[in-house]
């Protein structure tokens, strides 16, 4: 931090009432992550002269606005008071909520644990699949690719024989399909047979032996893959605590608007508003329509 006084009680920044030393000038510097301190100027000095621009000056400008009601309106002073006390309740939650039950590393494994479908992509296999009513049929057809196939053939004969007609006159393609049958084609679920079947071929390898799917058997063929892929926990511990965090918050304020709803609503009744139209623009006025009458679009 720079030395803009050997004074920690020196104010640096005065407006109205409202005013900033230097020990809270370097309080709240320091409280800025790293990175972001770096980007507000090429020296220490550059960036706090920023930050005093850009984030304390107008902090400290908006806060003196706010206490001198003479700068309002009644209705926009009213207006103002509510929005800061409502952020006040809303923050003071927040830091209530981690004091309460702040979020621990078991719970940010707990949760990578119980959602790690979000954080990564298990292999998947790209299959194509000609479906045949019997196992015969099924078994003369991999005698007839003898183990593999040029695209070509097997296209024309998917065509001709496969009756899964979802499927085959594309060559039976059956996309990239994840052990619990589904695939990067929206469309299809997959019986996880076929998957099973496949993971135990090379990529370009036709099975040996027919897959029963259903009352009918498959011949599977293996295109390709795409690998695991695995999140670092390190990289998402700091995301998955936020989200936690403002979880728990959000919990605790919607537990407190339960209890005031409890305590202070007496009477609801939102069927008071069946038919009424509500404007959808500011200038315009809410109007009750009623089935037998509706008002008139035409221009008068």
């Amino acid at each position: 931090m720079p030395a803009i006084s050997a004074d920690p009680s020196a104010v640096v920044i005065q407006a109205g009432k409202k005013s900033v030393t230097v020990a809270e000038l370097q309080r709240r510097w320091l409280q800025l992550p790293a990175f972001q301190r770096k980007v507000l100027g090429k020296t220490e000095t550059e960036g706090v002269q920023a930050f005093v621009d850009r984030w304390v000056l107008p902090e400290l400008l908006l806060t003196q606005a706010a206490v001198d009601p003479k700068n309002f309106s009644n209705e926009r002073w009213q207006a103002v008071e509510k929005s800061v006390l409502q952020q006040a309740l809303a923050e003071r939650i927040r830091k209530e909520s981690d004091a309460d039950s702040p979020v621990t590393d078991a719970d940010i494994k707990a949760y990578l644990e119980s959602n790690h479908q979000d954080f990564g992509q298990p292999e998947r296999l790209r299959i194509y699949r000609i479906l045949v009513a019997t196992e015969a049929e099924a078994t003369a057809l991999i005698q007839k690719f003898g183990g593999a196939a040029d695209f070509e053939t097997w296209k024309n004969t998917s065509r001709e024989k496969s009756l899964d007609r979802a499927t085959n006159m594309r060559g039976g393609e059956l996309g990239f399909v994840s052990s619990d049958g589904k695939s990067d084609r929206v469309e299809l679920q997959v019986d996880p047979a076929l998957f099973a079947a496949a993971a135990k071929l090379k990529d370009g390898e036709i099975g040996k032996v027919p897959i029963r799917e259903g009352d009918k058997f498959a011949v599977v063929w293996r295109r390709g893959h795409t690998a695991e892929l695995r999140a670092n926990p390190a990289n998402l511990a700091k995301t998955i605590r936020a989200h936690l965090r403002e979880s728990r918050a959000r919990r605790a304020f919607d537990e407190l608007l339960s209890q005031l709803k409890a305590k202070y609503v007496k009477d609801l009744n939102p069927s008071r508003l069946d038919g009424v139209e509500f404007a959808e623009t500011p200038s315009d006025q809410f109007r009750a329509v009623t089935p037998e009458k509706k008002p008139d679009p035409s221009p008068r």
